[in-house]
């Protein structure tokens, strides 16, 4: 995980939601929306992010999008009443990063752009069980969201610069030899 400190809001915010539980209906319409959501994640992080056009990879932009759906696939999971994990994906997104050497800047101004994104779907479309929750339920699906991006976001930058430190240590090994 994250840290304990960072993961804490999470996972109150996830154990708060599952007592309100979202309908299975609501889950099922997100799950509807993954592959598009996906798409317009990949498009806005293009638009958004100029490395990510200089990085020269032609396999950035379909990742991106394959880490969106993992997100996504996250989200619903938590939604559904999961338990926070660890977030290996997006420690594997992070060493991929790290290796092409994308900047870190840019792979964290990525998930900035995919904040809105997904707060705007799960609030569009996750609905308490009990309308009379619904209220209180909308304020714990946009902390939910808030709280995920932030945990994804020290992950990935802590997997990122150790994962960039192995790699500098290695060239400098090699150019050493």
């Amino acid at each position: 995980m994250a840290s304990a400190a960072a993961d804490a809001g999470l996972v109150q915010c996830v154990e708060a939601l599952s007592r309100l539980g979202p309908s299975a209906r609501s889950v099922a319409t997100l799950s509807r929306q993954r592959g598009a959501l996906s798409r317009r994640v990949r498009d806005a992080v293009a638009a958004a992010i100029a490395a990510s056009g200089a990085a020269g990879s032609p396999d950035l932009l379909p990742d991106v999008e394959r880490h969106a759906s993992e997100h996504i696939a996250e989200l619903l999971r938590l939604l559904g009443g999961g338990v926070v994990r660890e977030f290996e994906f997006v420690r594997a997104f992070a060493r991929r990063r790290a290796a092409q050497r994308f900047p870190i800047e840019a792979a964290l101004q990525a998930y900035r752009c995919m904040h809105p994104m997904l707060a705007v779907w799960v609030l569009a479309g996750a609905r308490p069980t009990r309308a009379r929750d619904r209220e209180q339920a909308q304020a714990l699906f946009a902390a939910m969201v808030t709280e995920y991006v932030s945990v994804i976001g020290i992950v990935f930058a802590a997997a990122y610069v150790a994962h960039a430190s192995v790699l500098a240590e290695a060239e400098g090994d090699r150019r050493t030899e």
